[in-house]
């Protein structure tokens, strides 16, 4: 990815004025029992997409509930009760976030992953071994050798944040 991003801002010739990072966000993974019981509307105000934590915890999917949740919360304050987002949004989607929610708390591993995603966006090191080798290597023992190897960078590149 990062070869393919150099790879088009040398294309453009020099017109992005500042060099382009690679950059991840970590996103909401709602594991708790009763998240999804939390109220996302009032009298004046609606909580949509990652604010709401309507995200698919087991495949981070996320937009298409931001998209949906926006288009319903713009039918409550249209309507003239904001509070109405909370209903609406269950009725379309929360069945949906409630079910994979309870299938992620069944599986190992939600807060790895949010960790690891918080690594790679602060440690160049890391996303090249990820990167380059991942694909390459193809069995976890060889990639974790490499990172292994590589740990003071990594660690270094972690504090600095």
């Amino acid at each position: 990815m990062t070869f393919l991003l150099k790879t088009f801002r040398e294309s453009l010739s020099g017109k992005w004025s500042r060099p382009a990072k690679v950059w991840m966000g970590l996103q909401p993974s709602p594991v708790s029992k009763d998240f999804f019981k939390a109220k996302c509307a009032g009298d004046n105000y609606c909580l949509i997409g990652d604010a709401a934590g309507h995200c698919d915890s087991l495949n981070g999917e996320g937009v298409p509930f931001a998209i949906r949740g926006a288009m319903l919360a713009a039918k409550a304050i249209i309507e003239g009760h904001p509070e109405g987002f909370d209903e609406l949004w269950r009725d379309s989607f929360g069945l949906r976030l409630e079910q994979a929610s309870r299938k992620t708390r069944r599986a190992p591993g939600a807060n790895f992953i949010n960790l690891a995603g918080w690594a790679l966006s602060k440690s160049p090191s890391l996303i090249d071994i990820a990167v380059s080798h991942a694909a390459k290597e193809r069995q976890l023992k060889n990639i974790l050798v490499k990172a292994l190897a590589r740990s003071p960078r990594i660690i270094a590149e972690l504090i600095k944040g």
